[in-house]
């Protein structure tokens, strides 16, 4: 019948207007490799972080510093902050790795006293060890934590007193308040100089982003570099 003919062919037609808009919004949500592109970045609006009191890693005058917010339960966690490690191995000075709790405890239920944990070993001057155990052992139950206490050489009566009373429970949520202001939703979330980065990258990813970053002329360095970039703690 004619008038099925002029049916399928509108139908068609509405099919095509439909994948070309598909495809125009693939398109723009493309992602764009930094470390190809040979022109200075632009840069979005910084993001200005509270570290107060935060664990920090690099002097704090690197041209970049880098905010994370991480849970010791999350894998893709673990796999950045290897990457990061090696970064700064490579390249000493360069970076300022501050780092920022927020454990997803309805996901990963051992993650919140294990950030506690982490917290109390900073009050003994060694977040960093405890840093490294979680994520290289994955074992957060609380026994495993007082091991982790015992084996980086801390005060066991102080740091079980912490974890029964559950003492840095409002300094972990201090920071999810932080990392949701800022919109933070998943983990690993980074913020280099002030530019949100989702996701685990490979040491190789953020040496291109760094080099991005620190390629910027002199005339925009109070946005791309600075004392200590955007993560700034209030005066």
């Amino acid at each position: 019948m004619p008038g099925d003919g002029r049916l399928k062919t509108r139908r068609r037609s509405a099919m095509r207007r439909v994948l070309t808009g598909i495809a125009g919004l693939l398109a723009i949500a493309m992602p764009v490799d930094l470390a190809a592109q040979p022109q200075a970045p632009t840069l979005p609006t910084q993001v200005v972080i509270d570290i107060e009191g935060s664990p920090s890693l690099g002097p704090s005058d690197a041209p970049v510093t880098i905010v994370e917010f991480g849970d010791f339960q999350c894998p893709f966690c673990a796999q950045g902050a290897r990457a990061l490690r090696e970064l700064q191995a490579t390249q000493p000075g360069r970076i300022r790795w501050v780092f920022k709790h927020f454990p997803i405890g309805r996901t990963h239920p051992d993650a919140p006293l294990a950030h506690e944990a982490a917290i109390a070993a900073q009050e003994q001057g060694k977040f960093w060890e405890m840093h490294e155990r979680l994520f290289q052992t994955r074992r957060l139950a609380y026994d495993d934590l007082l091991a982790h206490a015992r084996e980086i050489g801390l005060d066991m009566d102080a740091f079980k007193t912490s974890l029964d009373t559950r003492r840095y429970r409002p300094r972990v949520r201090r920071d999810q308040i932080e990392g949701s202001r800022v919109e933070v939703f998943a983990t690993p979330t980074y913020f280099v100089n002030g530019m949100r980065i989702m996701g685990a990258r490979s040491a190789a990813e953020f040496r291109g982003l760094i080099d991005a970053l620190t390629r910027v002329p002199d005339g925009q360095r109070g946005i791309a570099g600075g004392d200590a970039g955007p993560a700034r703690a209030p005066r």
